[in-house]
This record gives C-alpha cells, structure tokens and sequence, in this order.
C-alpha cells in the first residue's frame, strides 16, 4: 500500500539523511553527554536560508510540541482556531481545559471576516497557510492585516510553506504579535528526527522562548539539518520536482469531469467528488491510501466531501489517474 495520504517529500531520497547520519557517527560525537540546546550553529544556518534574525528562532523537536509550547507560554488566553487545519491548538486546550473556539473557514472564504467577531479577548489566533487540507496560502497582506488589527498573538503554521510561492516571515519585522511554526519535517524530510521552529520578532520579550527553551531537540536532528542547510541543493531539487509534478498532477486531474480540483499552492492536491469514500475503497484495492475529507477531524457535515492526495513521482501518478478513471466509467 502506497501512502499517498503522508504529506512528506514524495522526491527526496532517504539515503541522503542517512548518509548524514552516518557522517554524525563517524565524528567524535558522545552520545552518553548531552549536548546544549540552543545549537548556535542551526541557528545561524536557518537565519543564513531563511533570511531571519537567530535570535527571534526557537527550536523544537517537531511544531506539535512547538504550538503546544507557545500556547502554553500563555495560560491565560483564549485559542481562537481557524479550522481545518492541524490539530494541536484544540488538543492543547482540550489537554489543559483552556477556553477554545473552533472558526471554520470554506475554501475560498474571507479569513479576515471570518475572525472580526472574536476579536477583544487577547486571544491566541492560530491557523496554518498553506491550509491543509485545501493547500491554499492565504495572502501576505491578508496575514499583515490580520496581525495588524488583532490584539492577541497569531500563531501562523507555515509546515508547507517551502512548496508555497512566499513566506509570512518577511512580515515578522513589522508584526511583533506574528509568530510563525515552520518544521523539517515535510521538504526536508526529517520526519523521524523531530525538529522544527518557532520565528517571532519578540519571541524572548513576551516569555516564550522560555517555554521553548527546555524542548531543544537532540544532536542528530540539529547536526543533520543544519548540513542540510548549509547544502540545500537536494532539498531545492526536490522540491522542484515536486511543483513540476504538481502542475503535472492537476492537469491530469482536471481532465477527469466527476472530480472538482482545487489549485494548491503545497506538495498534495485536494480534489472534490461525490462518492468519496468508494473512491478511497476502490483506490486501496489499487494500493493506493489517500486521505477523505470528510474523515478529517472537525469537517463540517454540510461541506462537500472529496480526496486529498499527495504529490507523487510518475509511476504512481499514472496509477492513480488510472484508477479514479475506471472509477469515473463505472
């Protein structure tokens, strides 16, 4: 069964983390001692590729356990939850009993009138662009407006912002209530070592690097990322090839008239159709696993149901077009 419902880099080779890690072994690294966790050198070598200031950046070891610190670093404010997105502000404050509103945002609706009526609390705005699972970035002027106007903190997850055309932390600057949740665990295909960041201006003046600070992630996974970025070619490669195929992919997707696609600015595309579940049974018996909409936790009954399916090398890109084709002429 292939998994075309994980949202990890479909084209990097796994033996190029290996291989890093192999390099690691073969240093003079102890791993009986525990090394610091502020790795000033990952640090300076995400500051270096993403054009940020090293010391706005916390790291931790992948963004659940990065979101989850951040809203703790404020116990005291409501979360307010652009849905569907990914699922650790509500489990947080299920966890710890905060206060939380759930605001469903259809595709194609205004984020910013959506979240107008809760504004005032000092809430804590969390919501992922691109959004999973539509895969549609939301505007650089709309998050600027959107930090600009609310009077809590907004909490951006950016996981797939490395397939997006722009990125929010150009924004940071001018927004010192915008902080932003980035992971290596999609483009740069680290998903098994667990590292990720948080990115704010001010992210040491309101406290919550303090929150972050004991979570620093292990030796592998900073040694591993930080040679990654100092040498991206593979990961700038790979994530070529995976718009090129995207475009590929939708392409060939629309050319099917029972599916409904929806243009993606990630590495999977969402696609609408009547019959989903059938379609995801019907793909299984291909060896095909892709995600149903409708299975996602929160999605509105009355939304209309589809697949999202990731982008993926030819082969099995023909095999599924084959198999929603033979769906269709059933």
């Amino acid at each position: 069964m292939y998994p075309l419902d994980w949202t990890g880099n479909h084209f990097l080779d796994p033996a190029l983390v290996r291989d890093l890690i192999d390099r690691l072994a073969k240093t003079d690294w102890d791993p009986t001692r525990r090394t610091g966790r502020n790795a000033p050198d990952l640090l300076e070598a995400i500051s270096q590729f993403y054009e940020v200031d090293p010391s706005w950046i916390g790291l931790v070891p992948g963004s659940a356990a990065g979101i989850d610190a951040f809203i703790r670093s404020r116990p005291g404010a409501p979360i307010v939850d652009v849905v569907p997105n990914f699922h650790q502000a509500h489990t947080t404050a299920r966890r710890d009993l905060r206060s939380y509103t759930a605001v469903p945002l259809a595709l194609g609706a205004d984020v910013t009138a959506a979240v107008r009526p809760h504004r005032g609390s000092g809430a804590i705005l969390t919501m992922a662009s691109p959004s999973n699972p539509f895969g549609s970035q939301i505007p650089m002027e709309t998050i600027a407006e959107l930090a600009r106007d609310w009077d809590g903190f907004v909490l951006l997850d950016e996981a797939y912002a490395d397939f997006a055309p722009a990125t929010a932390m150009r924004l940071l600057a001018d927004h010192p209530n915008l902080f932003i949740s980035r992971t290596f665990s999609k483009a740069w295909g680290l998903a098994d070592l667990r590292l990720g960041f948080i990115v704010g201006r001010s992210l040491e003046t309101t406290g919550s690097q303090d929150y972050l600070a004991c979570l620093g992630p292990d030796r592998v996974a900073t040694w591993v990322a930080r040679e990654l970025l100092r040498h991206p070619l593979p990961i700038l490669r790979s994530i070529e090839a995976t718009l090129e195929m995207r475009e590929n992919m939708t392409r060939r997707l629309r050319e099917l008239a029972f599916l409904t696609v929806i243009d993606s600015d990630t590495n999977y595309v969402t696609v609408r159709c009547s019959g989903a579940s059938a379609v995801v049974g019907d793909l299984r018996l291909r060896g095909l696993q892709v995600k149903q909409l409708s299975t996602l936790r929160g999605w509105p009954a009355d939304w209309p149901d589809g697949i999202r399916a990731s982008v993926c090398p030819s082969p099995l890109l023909d095999q599924l077009i084959a198999g929603l084709a033979a769906f269709d002429g059933q």
